[in-house]
């Protein structure tokens, strides 16, 4: 018994397939637990973020929950079946754009890990909205490789990338702040590259993302309130003979506004969404909270470079500490596992894209002689040997929002194959006993 085990841990320690498999099955099998866990109007912070609608006026996030309410009013189609709809969807296609950008670059254990597939679902924020704007960025991308290229014209790519973004920023402003940095980077080098200069490149990049940053405006400004809140949630309650709900749907009078969820907080103030407790919180004991977040993020950092054998390490470490930047801000929210798991993502789709247009190694280059790179490599040095990088893999967890131990372990690949074990075996003790 104890060869046979041993056995079984070398096979995955230094396996690549058998780590793709293991990781498969879990993204398998927690799909359907997520789906059937978030089914209700009552998961306010999942469901609940889709439904952000214009039913009490234009306000951030309400895109993707007008249009479901127009579908589910029009046709008589439930909201929630719309939603996990849109919630697969998004992981498929992200699936499919990851593992073709990155084809060659990272290995296939790494995608489809808690760090970028697989962390929506072991994180339980699969049903919201940041797989499905990830997958906005990436066609952003697409369209900017298709510019680069030269099979569209300046005004297509104007119209292209800014419907996408203003997409993704109506869905959720956030967009705003980790996508288009990067974006306005990538056109800047497109027409450095074409020989403008850098004045001029500047100046067309800002144009070409200037009516996507209005909107960016537009959703600050229009941020919302407590009346709007309710107003959404009133349009709701239209459609109850639709929605699945444990009586949350019950809350109708001005006195009694929703104290919750994803469509109270569009109605928050500043104290409300942004928190300064954390560099005061030692909830996990004698740990200090922002100490172990750094700790995950280095770690993190690592496993997204590699071990000493991985050819594209250099390139790796300058993107992911320049996506870093852009990402530090929504750091004052706590949904830190959320943004770490875009942080990772858009890392990755960057490299891809960069290697299927300006090349790596060009890149590599401009950017080294404006940075620091001894320093960059010094705090990311990687894995000394692959073996190390996927024990790492195996036992790393990325909680959601604040740190425990429980969160902790549930969202490893481990922890989380436990948990859907016992969630199945509970719901077949429910369904025959």
């Amino acid at each position: 018994m104890f060869v046979l085990q041993k056995f079984f841990l070398l096979k995955i320690f230094n396996e690549e397939r058998v780590l793709e498999r293991f990781f498969s099955l879990l993204i398998i099998i927690s799909i359907p637990i997520n789906l059937a866990w978030n089914r209700r109007y009552d998961s306010t912070w999942t469901v609940g973020e889709w439904l952000i609608s214009y039913g009490g006026g234009f306000v951030r996030r309400g895109l993707p929950g007008e249009i479901i309410y127009k579908l589910s009013d029009n046709f008589n189609i439930p909201p929630v079946l719309l939603i996990h709809i849109f919630s697969s969807l998004s992981l498929i296609l992200l699936s499919l754009i990851l593992i073709n950008f990155s084809r060659g670059i990272f290995n296939k254990s790494l995608l489809l890990s808690q760090l970028m597939i697989m962390g929506p679902l072991a994180g339980d924020y699969f049903v919201r909205k940041d797989t499905f704007l990830v997958v906005l960025y990436a066609f952003c991308l697409m369209i900017l490789k298709i510019f680069y290229e030269k099979k569209i014209n300046q005004i297509t790519l104007i119209l292209g990338i800014n419907l996408i973004s203003i997409i993704a920023i109506l869905s959720h402003e956030m967009f705003g702040i980790w996508g288009l940095p990067s974006l306005f980077i990538i056109i800047l080098f497109i027409f450095k590259e074409r020989r403008d200069i850098l004045l001029t490149s500047i100046s067309k990049a800002f144009f070409i993302i200037s009516p996507s940053l209005i909107s960016f405006w537009f959703c600050w400004l229009f941020k919302g309130d407590p009346i709007r809140a309710l107003r959404i949630h009133q349009s709701w309650q239209s459609l109850e003979n639709l929605i699945s709900h444990l009586g949350a749907l019950d809350v109708f009078s001005q006195d009694d506004l929703p104290q919750k969820g994803a469509i109270a907080a569009i109605g928050w103030s500043k104290s409300q969404v942004f928190s300064n407790q954390i560099l005061d919180d030692f909830s996990i004991g004698i740990i200090w909270h922002p100490a172990i977040w750094l700790l995950t993020i280095f770690v993190i950092m690592q496993l997204f470079i590699g071990s000493k054998s991985d050819f594209f390490r250099k390139i790796k470490r300058i993107i992911i500490c320049i996506q870093f930047i852009p990402i530090i801000p929504m750091f004052l929210m706590v949904d830190f596992g959320r943004w770490l798991f875009i942080w990772v993502t858009t890392s990755a789709l960057l490299i891809g894209f960069i290697n299927k247009t300006l090349g790596l190694e060009s890149f590599y280059e401009k950017f080294t002689k404006v940075l620091n790179y001894k320093l960059i490599s010094k705090i990311t040095p990687g894995f000394a040997s692959k073996k190390i990088y996927n024990i790492f893999l195996l036992f790393t967890g990325i909680p959601h929002s604040w740190w425990s131990i429980h969160d902790f372990l549930d969202s490893t690949p481990i922890g989380f194959l436990i948990y859907n074990f016992y969630m199945y075996f509970k719901g077949f003790l429910k369904v025959f006993f």
